[in-house]
């Protein structure tokens, strides 16, 4: 949702991304729903193309096979089966069984992986396994997406 707002897009728009999002979340888990999720998504994506200045619908050529091409590119992330594994991990087991010393960087302006939220988390989840060793900085400015290539936070 941040990334929306971000990019400019309306609080109805950040919305239904946000309810599609979720609703690709339960078909990927469950493997049903994807004729649905396709259509809607090819919706959301005309409309915004639509919406498009008359030059930038020009470059694009068809909007409609435009669309359809990005959806699948996304859906077949969405159906692969390490997308349903990231989806459902929560680092914080992994990290209580973290006992080395760690040095996690956050960027403050990161607008997929939000430093405070997610800062607090990882230390929560080192400090209960134990690990007292912990340095975490929240770096100005900077846009910092994962902690050794980890996402520092769950899918919701």
């Amino acid at each position: 949702m941040l990334i929306g707002r971000a990019s400019g897009s309306s609080e109805a728009d950040v919305a239904a991304e946000a309810a599609l999002q979720k609703r690709i979340f339960q078909a990927t888990r469950s493997g049903s729903g994807w004729d649905e999720i396709t259509a809607e998504a090819r919706g959301l994506a005309m409309a915004k193309l639509e919406a498009l200045p008359a030059e930038q619908r020009q470059a694009i050529g068809d909007l409609r096979t435009y669309a359809d091409r990005v959806i699948a590119g996304q859906l077949v992330m969405a159906r692969s089966p390490w997308f349903k594994f990231f989806i459902d991990y929560d680092p914080a087991t992994d990290l209580a069984r973290v006992h080395c010393p760690v040095l996690a960087l956050f960027g403050e302006k990161d607008l997929q992986v939000p430093a405070e939220s997610n800062r607090k988390a990882f230390v929560e989840a080192l400090a209960r396994g134990g690990n007292r060793n912990v340095k975490v900085e929240v770096l100005p400015g900077a846009y910092l997406a994962h902690v050794h290539g980890v996402p520092a936070a769950k899918a919701s």
